[in-house]
């Protein structure tokens, strides 16, 4: 996902370039314009570090936060101990430091993966509150936060590379990352684990293929509306489809044909000859709110 143009903004070529001149000197002054580095809270840590990998943390923050698929931010900024916690482990513990805790492929894939996650959370309180984690300006997600991950700063976009490299470029890492928009998939409420992977990615895609932020079908106008990601990066999709099942000449829709669970496959089968067209990105933040408290009294 890419943060949207601000060159829309009615600022005039005059404003735009004192912006322009004011962004240089930042950047001369701190000695470049990379991502703004985060540090852990290394002070959390556990005394003692595990023999094997420990997601303890993580899977608190997962339980006591995710509800209805969305996040409660409120309750997670006020309990971030866990969180923290999690990140100041994974900042010394990973595949390149700690290699004898993660010997499998599957292993190394839910690391990157849980990560992921855990630092989107990190990155969304660091503006919180906040409407979107996608500003039309401001930081991006993906690119302007760096955190120390397995002995290294690590942008979001690192992270993603490294999952599906250890994944093999399996696509359906994609639909576990949840990038803390009500238009991404949603994030999962336990954590990732090697021995389980190959069951969490196919109930990963089966999900996202039944989820109308991912796939809808347009009757009105006849098309086929999947999630920005699908279209923008379907070759990395098709490439996975074709090498997977042996074959070539695949489209899209042999891809989430294949994803997708008998009932959505019917809604996919019954579209084949729409055009296809995307999902306007929803931007907002995934946040949970409370449902609004119900007059017991019946006063009106």
């Amino acid at each position: 996902m890419t943060r949207a143009s601000a060159s829309g903004r009615a600022n005039g070529p005059s404003g735009l370039l004192r912006r322009v001149v004011t962004l240089a000197a930042a950047c001369l002054i701190a000695g470049g314009c990379g991502p703004r580095r985060l540090a852990p809270d290394m002070k959390l840590m556990r005394e003692n570090l595990p023999d094997r990998f420990d997601d303890r943390d993580w899977a608190v923050v997962l339980r006591e936060n995710v509800r209805d698929n969305l996040v409660d931010y409120d309750h997670l900024q006020d309990h971030r101990a866990p969180l923290e916690r999690f990140l100041a482990y994974i900042s010394v513990v990973g595949p390149f430091k700690t290699p004898p805790q993660f010997r499998t492929s599957q292993e190394r894939t839910a690391y990157w993966i849980n990560c992921y996650n855990a630092l989107v959370l990190r990155f969304v309180l660091e503006q919180y509150p906040t409407e979107t984690a996608y500003p039309v300006v401001g930081p991006n997600l993906e690119y302007d936060f760096a955190f120390p991950v397995d002995g290294q700063p690590m942008t979001l976009h690192d992270v993603e590379v490294r999952a599906l490299r250890d994944s093999q470029e399996d696509v359906r890492v994609l639909f576990c990352l949840c990038a803390a928009a009500k238009g991404c998939p949603p994030l999962q409420a336990e954590p990732f684990r090697g021995p389980d992977l190959p069951r969490r990615l196919r109930l990963a895609a089966q999900q996202a293929m039944a989820d109308p932020n991912i796939v809808r079908r347009d009757d009105v106008d006849q098309r086929l509306l999947v999630w920005m990601t699908l279209l923008t990066r379907q070759a990395e999709f098709i490439r996975y489809y074709e090498r997977t099942k042996a074959t070539t000449g695949a489209t899209l829709i042999n891809v989430l044909l294949d994803f997708a669970d008998p009932q959505t496959r019917r809604l996919i089968h019954s579209a084949e000859d729409y055009d296809l067209g995307v999902i306007p990105f929803d931007r907002r933040l995934n946040r949970w709110e409370p449902p609004p408290k119900v007059d017991e009294t019946g006063s009106d």
